[in-house]
């Protein structure tokens, strides 16, 4: 099977290695499925036999308004209105319980070009990036979001069904070294595609677990592992200790029937590729 490539793709057929010289890349079944190139694949494989569902079945992802081209005001201080994310530089230290570094939203959500889920906005839901560098670490980083945050479309919005995983524990698999795998084998352009973010494998673990998978974060506050950090994360920062973001990272391994070996080889893969950007 031959399939025909522009000059201007070839930087997403980024080919890497682990120790053995070479790998195989199983041809997709269909030729408009997505051709994944990794020496990883028969991790993804398995994972994709073992998952329970995908985040598209558990929830749904919808982009936020969009307010170019229109006469729709924003204001920061002393102002009424929602509060609104719009701003991707400061996502990544977002802690919005006081709104101080966002702005609101202070005419009329019909004065929007787009106004997004405008339903939805004020339900909890996980709030990430919708661009970013493909050899960007933690391009999957989320807000775990409970106080109605609105969002432009530099952002996609998560919700979760009822019988979903808990939010929290959502945020803390997203930044797994599974998910920062399956994300840069399945997804390595710089737009974040929702129907394709939508495929992601869910583990399945039992809802105690889960819980205390959501022990590790906090909400309104932007979440990124701690394998980023530049220095030795504090109770305060993160909630909770490495040895318990460890622990979390080895059930959802096993869960995939990941060997320890094959996680290491997984997580030092991304030290080694992912070095734009930091979490």
């Amino acid at each position: 099977m031959v399939r025909r490539i522009r000059a201007r793709d070839l930087p997403a057929f980024r080919i890497t290695g682990i120790p053995s010289k070479s790998f195989v890349s199983q041809l997709p079944y269909a030729s408009a499925d997505p051709w994944v190139l990794t020496p990883f694949f028969s991790v993804l494989e398995r994972a994709e036999a073992r998952k329970e569902a995908t985040l598209g079945a558990v929830g749904q992802m919808r982009l936020g308004f969009q307010a170019y081209g229109t006469d729709a005001t924003f204001a920061t201080s002393g102002s009424f209105g929602p509060v609104v994310l719009d701003d991707p530089s400061v996502f990544m230290a977002c802690a919005h319980e006081d709104h101080a570094p966002l702005q609101r939203l202070t005419s009329p959500p019909s004065m929007l070009r787009r106004t997004g889920p405008i339903r939805l906005y004020g339900c909890p839901k996980l709030v990430i990036r919708a661009t970013t560098n493909r050899q960007q670490r933690a391009r999957l980083a989320s807000l775990p979001d409970e106080q109605g945050l609105w969002f432009s479309d530099k952002f996609i919005g998560i919700w979760l069904s009822d019988d979903a995983p808990p939010l929290l524990g959502i945020a803390a698999y997203l930044q797994t070294a599974f998910c920062e795998l399956w994300l840069s084998a399945n997804n390595p352009s710089r737009k974040l595609r929702v129907g394709g973010l939508a495929r992601l494998p869910i583990p399945p673990l039992p809802r105690d677990w889960w819980d205390r998978a959501a022990s590790l974060v906090r909400p309104n506050r932007t979440v990124t592992s701690p394998r980023w950090a530049t220095s030795a994360p504090s109770l305060l920062d993160t909630g909770a200790s490495l040895d318990e973001w460890d622990w979390f990272e080895r059930v959802v391994a096993v869960a995939f029937g990941i060997t320890t070996s094959e996680l290491a080889a997984v997580e030092q893969h991304l030290v080694d590729q992912l070095t734009v950007g930091r979490g």
